[in-house]
Formats: structure tokens, sequence, C-alpha cells
């Protein structure tokens, strides 16, 4: 068994984005301080930045772009259904990882100042 959770899929990201609603936990919230949604391997420590099909850097977490190494299964139509289960979405800012938790509680402690 492993010490991961699922897969991430869609279906995770966007229970994701319904808890953190409101608050710099999503990427509307994130990007005006300079965050970007990225994905971290806890396997390996890779961070990977969310990336649309085309390679361009996407405004919100998106399974697409990322690469085949992360993969866990694709549809017929090359869709991806899920990312690796070691995979967790986040944001990156000047170099260092934030989880979406990390995230919220830097951007509140800004805000407060």
């Amino acid at each position: 068994m492993s010490e991961f959770n699922a897969c991430l899929d869609d279906a995770a990201l966007k229970r994701e984005n319904r808890a953190y609603r409101g608050s710099a936990g999503v990427s509307e919230g994130c990007c005006k301080a300079c965050f970007r949604p990225a994905f971290r391997d806890l396997e390996t420590g890779t961070v990977y930045l969310s990336r649309n099909p085309n390679g361009q850097l996407a405004a919100f977490h998106t399974l697409e772009g990322l690469p085949d190494e992360v993969i866990a299964a694709r549809n017929t139509n090359g869709k991806v259904e899920s990312a690796k289960n070691t995979l967790i979405s986040g944001f990156l800012k000047d170099g260092t990882f934030y989880t979406r938790q990390e995230a919220a509680d830097q951007v509140d402690s800004w805000r407060k100042r």
C-alpha cells in the first residue's frame, strides 16, 4: 500500500479549489501575490509549473501540461486522466514551493501587515 494519496486528477483539483475558495489557496487568490500554480513530486522533490498543453504557463492548476514521467493515466484521446499519487498541487514563488495552505497563510500574513 502506498504512503501517498490516490492519484491526482481533475476531480481532486476541483475539491481542493472548493476547500480553499475565498483564500489565497486558489490560483485567483495567489496570482495577485506573484505565486505561480505548480505541482511538486513528493517522491523526487521536483517542482513543475502548471502549463497549458502548448507549454505556456497556465493561470491555474491543470494536469494537461505535465511531463509524461508524472502522468499516471491518459484516456484513449490522450487527455490526462490522472497524475502519479506523489504529486501535490501548490504554488511557486521566488524558487520556493508552497502548498495551498502555506500559500494561503503567507498571503494572509502579508495582508495583516
